[in-house]
């Protein structure tokens, strides 16, 4: 199972013990833009999910998925907020950020 718009395409990258990323390619055509489908195709035994924790830790919980690879580390993607460089925030962009990285720090299967 692939999600259409993988910066990887059809490839699964993951990090090495030396730090080093791997790349693995993969053949299949279930092809979706949607994490929520990709996750529930697993669940109902479609194939393999490569997603982030957050999609599906609740999951996991459940055990409607098994880790299959847990000691294996993937490439780390980063989150940005992107606003106009102003001197002065408005009150609702300061809000925001400052949600954004209370989340962040208080979910921890969104950072995992």
């Amino acid at each position: 199972m692939f999600y259409a718009d993988s910066p990887f395409g059809r490839e699964w990258h993951f990090l090495a013990k030396d730090g080093s990323e791997q790349a693995v390619s993969l053949s299949g055509n279930f092809v979706a833009n949607s994490g929520d489908m990709l996750r529930l195709a697993a669940i109902a035994g479609r194939g393999l999910l490569y997603a982030p924790k957050f999609l599906v830790a609740d999951d996991i919980d459940a055990g409607r998925l098994v880790p299959l690879l847990p000691d294996v580390r993937t490439v780390e993607f980063s989150v940005d907020a992107i606003y106009p460089h102003r001197r002065h925030l408005s009150a609702k962009v300061r809000v925001f950020l400052d949600f954004l990285a209370r989340h962040f720090r208080d979910n921890a299967a969104w950072i995992d």
